[in-house]
């Protein structure tokens, strides 16, 4: 949204000429789950106000993977929305890792730290959900157990 927010001016002129387009930018901004249902609203958007060549909105599209949630789908951020994302990093930050007196250079390594170990975790996760779904790394070979409904991926 920063990245949009960058071009209010032009996107306001467009929305009082082209009405409902705002309706519609929203919309393909937010809705889509994947890059391709971006893709086709945006292609509609346009198709349908005339704005193919329009260099506000062209700029935008040539940028959209750096703005619109469906690029980031391969980044594991759990059901946290960024603005979440980011209050919790700040908080775990100010919490357990800096405090008033904490010089500049000693913020940047233990924030570095902290995102590197927050990374690593998630590629793990990623990685154990994925082997789990797909009965690798199950002991029993990806069978059910006597007793147990589902079986346990284990890592060691």
């Amino acid at each position: 949204m920063a990245y949009v927010e960058k071009h209010t001016v032009e996107l306001n002129k467009l929305y009082y000429l082209h009405k409902g387009l705002e309706e519609k930018l929203l919309i393909a901004m937010n809705h889509p789950l994947t890059p391709l249902e971006f893709e086709n609203a945006w292609q509609e958007m346009v198709s349908e106000h005339g704005l193919q060549n329009d260099p506000t909105l062209r700029g935008l599209y040539e940028h959209r993977s750096s703005w619109i949630a469906a690029y980031f789908n391969g980044i594991f951020c759990g059901t946290m929305t960024s603005t979440q994302r980011s209050e919790s990093t700040n908080r775990m930050m100010n919490r357990y890792h800096v405090d008033k007196s904490t010089i500049l250079h000693m913020f940047a390594r233990r924030m570095y730290q902290m995102l590197q170990m927050r990374k690593d975790d998630e590629g793990l996760e990623t990685v154990y959900s994925q082997c789990c779904l797909a009965g690798i790394g199950d002991e029993h070979g990806g069978g059910e157990q006597q007793g147990e409904a589902a079986p346990r991926c284990s890592w060691t």
